[in-house]
């Protein structure tokens, strides 16, 4: 019988420590992903203010483009108000939400069968016009 016991209590130990490993890696990851989130929109909004001062000589592509910007502000802003939704004031379930919003931020920023960009042009690093966007959410 204690064997048994001894058994449950080593099988519950071992997906209790996978299951925090997991959770620390999603927590560790947040500031890093949270950072690229920032770099990316502050790229997108330099480039579309620098639109907005040529309102009317926007081609094609350009208006595809921010088409496509729009879609995935929308998109980013669902995942956040969800985050502030499912948030609970206390410490636990604040780290699962925080796990939570990692795990979005990297489906919506990294997975690429669900989100991916894919770069044209010379500069990949800048958000414009040449940047492909494809939103499979």
């Amino acid at each position: 019988m204690a064997a048994l016991t001894q058994g449950a209590i080593d099988g519950l130990l071992g997906v209790a420590a996978k299951a925090i490993t997991d959770e620390a890696q999603l927590i560790g990851g947040v500031p890093g992903d949270m950072q690229f989130i920032k770099d990316e929109m502050n790229s997108m909004n330099g480039f579309l203010l620098h639109l907005t001062k040529t309102e009317g000589q926007h081609d094609d592509q350009v208006r595809a483009w921010m088409k496509q910007v729009r879609e995935i502000a929308y998109v980013a802003e669902d995942c956040v108000q969800r985050y502030i939704h499912d948030m609970v004031p206390n410490e636990a379930a604040c780290c699962r939400s925080l796990g939570a919003l990692a795990a979005m931020a990297h489906l919506l920023l990294l997975h690429p069968k669900k989100f991916r960009r894919l770069h044209t042009g010379p500069s990949p690093e800048i958000w414009g016009p040449g940047t492909k966007i494809e939103i499979g959410l």
